[in-house]
């Protein structure tokens, strides 16, 4: 099983597929299982990178704590292991606000964004489970890159409208409502986001 040393930490990967990388980063403390719908059909078309944050499934926790700054280094790390210079980079909620902040601190890293039940306010941490982030929304304008916004209908946590706030700081971004959806819309419907992601990618491909 493959790791990579990143930090201090053993960070497990998995790749699957061949073409121009694809990265994805779980949500909450779950791990690559979290994409096992996704994987598979989106690796026919791209190189798709799924790995466990620190802490996180076959990752391991060194001890020294969780910020999302450790969390954006440590993908930072993880791609120069791979030796992915540029990709499409995407995530679902802790996933989805990870991917912002890689975009916003390596732009040149990024191609373009698939942010699902994501939010431009980040997260307080008023829970003790979670790990705090900043609000980005007054730094949307600088990312530059083709974005699909993914939210679920019936998301609990960050309803449509956080989806389109984001939508309206990111230039030319799209925005994907997914019905009947909760906060894990490529789960609940995995099809239709596979079909989603895939129609995103290959337009950008073809204006290439």
């Amino acid at each position: 099983m493959p790791h990579a040393e990143v930090n201090g930490a053993r960070i497990y990967y998995e790749l699957h597929g061949e073409g121009f990388p694809l990265v994805l980063s779980h949500g909450g403390w779950t791990d690559t299982a979290h994409w096992m719908p996704n994987v598979g059909p989106l690796s026919e078309r791209w190189r798709v990178v799924v790995w466990d944050r620190r802490g996180c499934g076959r990752s391991s926790d060194p001890g020294d704590g969780h910020s999302w700054q450790i969390w954006r280094d440590d993908l930072r790390a993880l791609l120069a292991h791979l030796g992915i210079e540029s990709a499409y980079v995407g995530g679902c909620s802790y996933g989805a606000l990870l991917s912002l902040e890689l975009a916003l601190e390596w732009p040149h890293l990024v191609r373009a964004l698939v942010l699902e039940s994501g939010s431009p306010d980040g997260i307080t941490g008023s829970e003790p489970d979670l790990v705090p982030f900043p609000a980005r929304a007054g730094e949307l304008h600088r990312i530059k890159v083709p974005a699909l916004i993914v939210q679920g209908e019936f998301d609990p946590f960050w309803p449509p409208p956080v989806g389109e706030r984001l939508q309206r700081g990111i230039q030319g971004s799209e925005l994907l409502v997914v019905s009947g959806a909760a906060h894990v819309p490529h789960l609940d419907d995995p099809a239709l986001f596979n079909r989603k992601v895939e129609e995103f990618l290959s337009r950008l491909e073809g204006a290439d």
